[in-house]
């Protein structure tokens, strides 16, 4: 069964970190540190707009993309994967 997404669904750095199960440094580190393609270019989690209390938030197609990058940027590179990009089914537990 597929689940299907609206990718214009914005999301709180808190929200998105729930989504994605993980946490909200991993979803600043997407924002800030971003991730390098497969050409070289660097690129960042934009920033949709902000709350009613001024909190960034970010569209489901963009953290999709970052989650995507990262991935690939890491099987590229050949680093291991970390807990916070396993798939919640995959997570090893210590």
């Amino acid at each position: 069964m597929s689940t299907t997404y609206d990718m214009d669904t914005l999301y709180t750095g808190k929200q998105a970190a729930e989504f994605f199960h993980t946490t909200i440094n991993v979803i600043l580190m997407w924002r800030n540190r971003g991730w390098i393609d497969d050409d070289g270019q660097r690129h960042h989690l934009p920033v949709a707009d902000h709350d009613d209390n001024g909190r960034p938030r970010y569209r489901v197609g963009d953290l999709f993309e970052a989650e995507r990058g990262i991935r690939r940027s890491r099987e590229r590179t050949g680093l291991p994967r970390r807990a916070w990009l396993a798939h919640p089914y995959e997570r090893r537990t210590a």
